[in-house]
């Protein structure tokens, strides 16, 4: 359980570097004027206790039930960009992320692992 806890403090973090950088990168037009931002730095140096936090996970839980939470990452991302930045997400695209998630469960066969159902 406590890998679990774990893998969704990262996916957490992780989605909000990544929107972060999203921020940061709109008002930069060079690699120069990134290195020297502050708060692309900050957004990149999250990257870092999020990897940790995944690596930790991983002792306590499979990479099978770790990684489909990971995805949750881009959920976080999108939740923020909806909310903060006010983006309207159009009906294909909802259902595109509902089909990755969906499709993340069924690869990774989660479902067996969590539910015990659609074992194959």
């Amino acid at each position: 359980m406590i890998g679990i806890l774990f893998a969704f403090l990262s996916a957490i973090i992780t989605g909000v570097s990544l929107f972060l950088q999203k921020v940061s990168l709109n008002k930069i037009s060079n690699w120069k004027q990134a290195i020297k931002s502050p708060k692309w730095i900050f957004s990149i140096s999250l990257g870092i206790p999020a990897f940790y936090f995944f690596l930790f996970s991983l002792k306590f839980e499979r990479l099978i039930i770790i990684q489909p939470i990971g995805y949750a990452s881009l959920l976080v991302t999108i939740i923020l960009e909806i909310y903060i930045l006010k983006e309207k997400l159009e009906l294909n695209e909802i259902l595109s992320i509902m089909l990755f998630f969906i499709g993340s469960l069924f690869i990774t066969n989660a479902f067996c692992d969590i539910f015990n159902i659609l074992c194959w």
